[in-house]
């Protein structure tokens, strides 16, 4: 629906400008609502993705971790399943549930495979660079960060790449 797209389209600003409080209200309200359970599964997918999102800006990891679960579970389309998978693993490895983000990471992976997307790849490239970073593999973490960062270059938006670098350490 055009309510979803909308609210799809605003979440950079509502992320990064705030009021997370408002967006989280915004999504509730729709992901609550009857009438966008027809959605396209990639939609609702989409929309649980965008609630995690603002589940972890907000600090509640295991809010985020149910909304991650859900996308993937109404994905049909391999790189939004790939990316809630990250997504969920990056929750969990941030909760030191190491055993759970590897799962995520190994179920993203396969549903990558056949895929070009390639924010999605640089997406799981820099979750498993965090992951080998809580294992003390520096050179390891630094292989798959160069990995997203080589997907990013080209990008469309240059803020993307910028963003890779800041989480490196970048300056």
């Amino acid at each position: 629906s055009m309510a979803a797209s909308i609210a799809l389209a605003l979440e950079p600003v509502f992320l990064t400008k705030g009021p997370a409080d408002g967006y989280a209200g915004l999504l509730d309200a729709m992901l609550s609502q009857e009438r966008f359970e027809s959605l396209a599964p990639s939609s609702l997918a989409r929309l649980h993705v965008a609630r995690g999102l603002v589940h972890v800006a907000q600090g509640a990891h295991a809010a985020a971790q149910d909304a991650y679960e859900r996308a993937v579970s109404r994905a049909r389309e391999a790189s939004v399943e790939a990316f809630a998978l990250s997504l969920l693993a990056a929750s969990h490895i941030a909760r030191a549930r190491y055993d759970l983000g590897d799962d995520a990471l190994a179920r993203a992976r396969l549903a990558l495979d056949g895929t070009n997307a390639p924010r999605v790849r640089a997406f799981f490239h820099r979750t498993r660079a965090y992951r080998l970073a809580r294992d003390n593999r520096a050179e390891d973490a630094l292989a798959e960060y160069e990995a997203a960062l080589g997907l990013l270059r080209g990008s469309k938006d240059p803020r993307e790449a910028a963003i890779l670098l800041g989480q490196m350490g970048v300056r």
